[in-house]
């Protein structure tokens, strides 16, 4: 789990698929990606999580 601004993220990948679940909000978001990296992931929590 990543710990930003006291919201937990949950971050999953399978396959090319990203999941992630902000669970302070209760927001959860499915995204397609050709490479995930930790850039990547970092860049999509905070978009989901703001």
């Amino acid at each position: 789990a990543i710990f930003r601004n006291s919201i937990s993220l949950q971050a999953m990948l399978q396959g090319n698929t990203l999941n992630l679940t902000c669970e302070g909000k209760g927001i959860y978001r499915s995204y397609i990606v050709a490479e995930a990296t930790q850039d990547k992931i970092d860049q999509l929590c905070n978009q989901l999580c703001s």
